[in-house]
């Protein structure tokens, strides 16, 4: 099963798209990082403040 995150404060502005509270985030390559991906747009890096303190990992 894939890495997936709930977004739980809103990221206004990502790489490519923003994330709303309730979102679902997967895990991704982009441009050679792991990466939180809505769809096919990256949100932000894996390792990013957004990523740690904006979503949780889904169990």
């Amino acid at each position: 099963m894939e890495n997936r995150y709930r977004v739980i404060k809103g990221i206004p502005k990502g790489w490519e798209t923003s994330a709303k509270v309730g979102e679902i985030l997967t895990v991704a390559p982009w441009n050679g990082e792991l990466t939180l991906m809505k769809d096919s747009k990256a949100v932000c890096d894996i390792d990013s403040k957004y990523a740690n303190e904006y979503c949780e990992k889904i169990q």
